[in-house]
């Protein structure tokens, strides 16, 4: 397992209880014992797991986090307006860094925490776009026909497909 460190983001997923599973993005904020103490991205609401129930072995990349984050984001802009988004200070880096040089006028504060920001009807669109575009900018699909490659079964699929002629085959052993 990965070493985790306090700051890092995982993604932890939780057997069913009464529902369907549950998966649930966070920053790392302290370790009890066994247990990992997080916040969740776009919430900020306490959660822990055990490092058996994170599903991403390898620590999120800046952009893998700015990602989440404006996921996070989006999945909030439902919400009756106006509301106050809070952003933990990782999800508020995040959060900047995803919006960037785009001009939006809202009302954010700033604090030790991390920041409040008022998302009001005006703005709902503008974020969306924001964020949805940095998402479908940044993220990169799974490939498959690497994982194809990389594991032997396309040479094992083309194996006779891509053949050298039998007169080629033939000289190369002839060479060797």
């Amino acid at each position: 397992m990965t070493e985790y460190k306090i700051g890092d983001t995982i993604t932890a997923k939780f057997p069913p209880a009464f529902q369907d599973e549950t998966v649930v993005v966070g920053v790392i904020r302290e370790f009890k014992g066994e247990m990992i103490c997080c916040n969740q991205v776009g919430t900020n609401k306490p959660f822990f797991c055990l490092a058996e129930e994170v599903i991403n072995e390898k620590p999120m990349t800046e952009v893998q986090r700015n990602i989440a984050v404006a996921n996070s984001i989006i999945d909030e802009l439902h919400k009756d307006k106006p509301f106050v988004l809070k952003l933990g200070v990782e999800q508020r880096k995040h959060f900047l860094l995803v919006l960037g040089e785009a001009k939006i006028d809202f009302k954010i504060i700033h604090h030790a925490n991390g920041c409040d920001i008022l998302i009001e009807e005006s703005i709902v669109h503008p974020l969306y776009a924001v964020m949805a575009n940095y998402i479908a900018k940044h993220e990169k699909p799974k490939n498959d026909i690497d994982d194809f490659i990389a594991s032997g079964e396309f040479d094992k699929a083309f194996k006779n497909v891509f053949g050298l002629p039998k007169s080629v085959v033939k000289s190369l052993k002839e060479v060797s």
